[in-house]
């Protein structure tokens, strides 16, 4: 894991830090840079109280022409940090201090569990042909992908299973009607690397192996109904 900066550091990792030393507003190596202390508060670096980190010159760099960098140990407390810098600009002159400031911030975690999705119910009814209910008829439905992403989290190939009940309504398992299935048209499916394009992410219905459909879940519920189609045999 990469370190943190000045601007952007966490309580998980060290922070590199920098400063540049200038004369008449022309960047100049100084004679010498003798340390850098860490404290908690502008207060403390200015009393010199409640030091948390001394950082030697030896662990001091200086990579171009008035530039120094060092790094501040792991700091686990989020808050704004001070890094007081003693140096000699030359030979004759006295010890002089910098001091500037840093944030260390926590990290921040996202994720879900499965079916906390944003779900969708969708409400259908099916009948054969002779407008009578397929009781007992199971309903199929499946992601025509393998996986999807919904926002950070990845969907894995859904797959559920309803039945049909007396009055042709397709029910979960609790008898509940509905089908409750994740909303598809924020989904965003993976890009197959090998051609760049996308999937629409969709559901692919099937009905007791005598029908399937095709449908994406919009944001609102949906009502509709089926019905079986006559079959056409060829004559002889």
């Amino acid at each position: 894991m990469a370190n943190g900066t000045r601007t952007n550091s966490y309580t998980d990792v060290p922070t590199d830090l920098y400063f540049e030393f200038s004369q008449d507003n022309q960047l100049t190596d100084a004679y010498e840079v003798q340390k850098v202390e860490i404290y908690p508060s502008a207060t403390d670096a200015a009393n010199g109280t409640n030091l948390i980190e001394t950082i030697s010159s030896g662990s001091i760099s200086n990579p171009s022409t008035g530039t120094y960098s060092y790094t501040a140990a792991i700091l686990s407390t989020v808050g704004v940090y001070y890094d007081k810098v003693y140096a000699k600009p030359t030979v004759d002159l006295a010890v002089r201090t910098f001091t500037g400031n840093f944030f260390v911030r926590e990290r921040t975690y996202g994720g879900s569990f499965p079916g906390s999705h944003h779900r969708v119910l969708i409400y259908l009814n099916v009948f054969d042909i002779l407008d009578e209910a397929q009781k007992g008829d199971k309903v199929y439905v499946q992601m025509n992908t393998k996986q999807a992403w919904y926002g950070n989290d990845l969907i894995k190939g859904e797959r559920e299973i309803f039945t049909i009940n007396a009055s042709g309504q397709v029910v979960q398992s609790n008898g509940d009607a509905g089908m409750y299935l994740i909303e598809t048209d924020t989904l965003t499916a993976d890009t197959f690397p090998d051609t760049g394009d996308d999937n629409t992410v969709y559901y692919k219905l099937n009905v007791a192996g005598k029908f399937q459909e095709n449908f994406e879940v919009p944001k609102s519920y949906v009502q509709a109904n089926y019905k079986e189609l006559p079959k056409v045999t060829e004559d002889n």
